[in-house]
């Protein structure tokens, strides 16, 4: 684990370390300097017994009632604006709150050290800090609680929360300058303020997975583990089994020897991008791969691997009239959305599917078909053809989909019915059996019961997918920026308030190394740029950081760990809190929810299930909890640690793309035996 910071000494250069993350600065009074490092030696001590305690208690409380008039006006301001912030896109409304509006939001965010005390905003808490003082509150709380006084703890428990905004927008309270994080403030109130929930849900589902009565909050973690690794360990479980029917049936297959021949294979794209993530690889297993290729939408260069696309076009892609005569509008979709009406309608696509796949010289001859495209497109390809199917669906299920609910709803009918419920059927059938078609997933978050997805119950086998299509590798230069990643379109981290104050604050903590010259060095947000960079200057940085909303099915996540560039992004408590506030992907249907509720909705909604992401399950991510940690981390490694953990990447990436290759096979051939194609060249072979 990287070390923890005992002051504001590990960080220098321009600026340094943000005045409110430690308060050890000139213009906090002595009472702030002393508190961080008094709280972080007691609350990490063994022999911290009932005198420190009482010490403790008692600098707290003389804390809390010298800046309490300070701590009313930042919670009450917090507040205030806490509401219209509680969504993922917060850029618009900060642009148009001036400092006085919302002070506290510019506060952290800074400024020119000589302003300090000038500014009428800045003035105003210039002496103040935030997080030193909700750190106090909670030390507070819990020795009420101790003694029995839950009301007057519980009140000390909600300006805390407060001052850290409700969907915690604020949640600057680093665990490595105060030994307190929010989750503490957070399980205190949910024990205090829901009493009988919480001993139910830490006593009884703890009783369920862990053997024992549990009452308390560290039993409530050890319950909350134990259920995520059952959870992890079922899906893996159900991936194994997966892969084994498949392969027994792929060796029981004698229609074709895939060694020598490549099956013949016809795929639906759109958007016409999504063909890149499959064709790789199945072009490692088939260089003479024999595919057909429609897609619907245009057809683009895409920044990823445009050479790739080129040569797609050249070898694969085949015009149809009606696909490419579709009506499309291009607002929110550079691919194109059709523009639905009688004509075209859901029904007039599902005609031409049939007849496109059917009728058309190559795709007719095709054993196998692929789909690569949103649920809706798949499942009604799916249905068009009495041949076998093979889908990698990674997009919303409606992009595209024609208007009304009812579209989405009844393709993931269609899903359970015609793929998850034959795929139970094959794995409980005694002799190897193969389904009729297969979803493949990339991450076991997209594949194991996705609550975002609405597959209640659903079973999809999963694969690594890395990155084929990219060549550029990691290499390590002292003098090198670390890159700040973009996060995509599903909900972005950086432009929320918290994002934004994150990334300002970070820009100024260049660390102090043993080392030289590559320290201190800069970030490089790209967020904030407009540079488009190739993956071969990404590839060039020091490191690389990535802080996405949404916690699984990144793109640029199996970019990033293809290149084998060290990776820093948040671990499990710092993501699930900033995942927490996204729509789909978190807790933001109950927003205007009691907090507990919501805090409880953070842990079994997203923090349960971050076990099963990608980004906790591939082994070499460095992983970070706090702004502090990060910079720490980083200045612990020189270019010779770093090419180390690329080193272990590169190890690791080829075993998978080994596992991912050998899966790929033998789902095609498996589903080839079951084609009706293939068993009329049997017959007419006399087989």
């Amino acid at each position: 684990p990287p070390p923890r910071p005992k002051s504001s000494a590990p960080f220098s250069g321009s600026g340094g370390a943000p005045r409110w993350l430690f308060c050890e600065a000139q213009g906090f009074d002595e009472t702030w300097r002393t508190w961080g490092p008094k709280l972080r030696a007691s609350r990490r001590s063994e022999e911290c017994g009932v005198a420190c305690r009482q010490a403790l208690l008692k600098e707290a409380d003389g804390l809390i009632i010298r800046h309490a008039w300070a701590a009313w006006e930042w919670s009450s301001t917090v507040m205030l604006h806490s509401a219209a912030l509680c969504q993922t896109d917060q850029f618009s409304l900060l642009k148009v709150w001036s400092g006085d509006e919302f002070c506290a939001y510019h506060y952290l965010l800074g400024g020119p050290p000589q302003k300090w005390g000038k500014e009428r905003c800045w003035n105003r808490w210039a002496g103040f800090c935030p997080f030193g003082f909700a750190a106090a509150l909670l030390v507070r709380a819990e020795g009420l609680l101790e003694i029995g006084h839950t009301v007057y703890a519980q009140d000390d428990l909600r300006m805390a929360s407060a001052m850290l905004g409700w969907c915690r927008e604020l949640d600057f309270l680093d665990p490595a300058v105060w030994s307190v994080q929010v989750q503490d403030i957070d399980r205190a109130l949910f024990s205090s303020e829901a009493p009988e929930a919480y001993r139910r849900i830490s006593g009884e589902l703890a009783d369920d997975f862990a053997g024992g009565r549990a009452t308390s909050p560290s039993s409530l973690r050890a319950w909350r583990g134990t259920a995520s690794a059952r959870a992890v360990w079922h899906a893996l479980q159900l991936n194994t089994l997966v892969r084994l029917r498949v392969s027994a049936a792929a060796a029981s297959a004698s229609s074709l020897e895939p060694q020598d021949n490549a099956p013949r294979l016809a795929m639906l794209t759109y958007p016409s991008y999504l063909s890149v993530l499959l064709v790789p690889a199945l072009l490692q297993v088939w260089p003479n791969l024999d595919l057909t290729m429609f897609y619907m939408g245009v057809w683009l260069r895409q920044e990823k691997c445009p050479s790739c696309f080129e040569d797609y076009r050249r070898r694969f892609v085949e015009e149809d009239p009606f696909l490419q005569g579709l009506p499309l509008d291009f607002e929110g979709q550079n691919a194109g959305t059709v523009v639905w009406g009688e004509s075209p309608s859901h029904q007039d696509l599902a005609v031409n599917l049939q007849k496109i796949f059917g009728r058309h010289p190559r795709a007719r001859l095709a054993e196998v078909l692929l789909c690569t495209a949103p649920l809706w497109l798949c499942t009604t390809l799916l249905l068009s053809s009495m041949r076998p199917m093979l889908a990698l669906c990674l997009v919303r299920p409606d992009i595209g989909a024609p208007p009304g609910e009812h579209v989405v709803a009844q393709a993931r009918d269609h899903l359970f019915s015609q793929v998850v419920q034959p795929l139970e059927g094959a794995l409980n059938a005694k002799a190897p059996e193969m389904p009729h078609a297969l979803w493949v997933r990339e991450d076991m978050a997209r594949s194991y019961t996705n609550y975002e997805l609405e597959e209640f119950g659903f079973f999809h086998p999963f694969v690594h997918l890395p990155s084929l299509y990219i060549q550029s590798r990691y290499s390590c230069q002292e003098v090198s920026d670390v890159v700040v990643m973009r996060e995509g379109s599903l909900g972005r981290f950086s432009i929320s308030m918290r994002g934004q104050v994150f990334f300002a604050a970070l820009a100024k903590m260049a660390p102090v190394c043993s080392w030289r010259p590559a320290c201190p060095w800069r970030f490089r947000v790209l967020p904030y740029l407009k540079d488009r960079l190739p993956y071969g200057s990404i590839a060039r940085h020091r490191a690389a950081v990535f802080m996405p909303s949404v916690w699984y099915g990144k793109i640029t996540f199996k970019d990033l760990v293809t290149m084998e560039i060290p990776l820093f992004m948040p671990d499990h408590e710092l993501q699930a809190s900033i995942s927490m506030t996204h729509d789909l992907w978190g807790c933001g249907p109950w927003m205007g929810a009691q907090r507990w509720v919501l805090s409880f909705c953070t842990q079994l909604r997203v923090r349960h299930r971050l076990p099963q992401s990608s980004f906790f399950r591939y082994p070499h991510i460095l992983h970070f909890a706090s702004l502090t940690g990060l910079v720490h981390q980083l200045a612990a490694l020189d270019c010779g640690g770093l090419r180390q953990v690329s080193a272990r990447m590169r190890e690791w990436n080829a075993a998978v793309l080994e596992d991912d290759v050998a899966f790929w096979k033998a789902s095609l051939v498996a589903l080839v035996a079951t084609s009706p194609q293939s068993r009329r060249k049997s017959t007419a072979s006399g087989g």
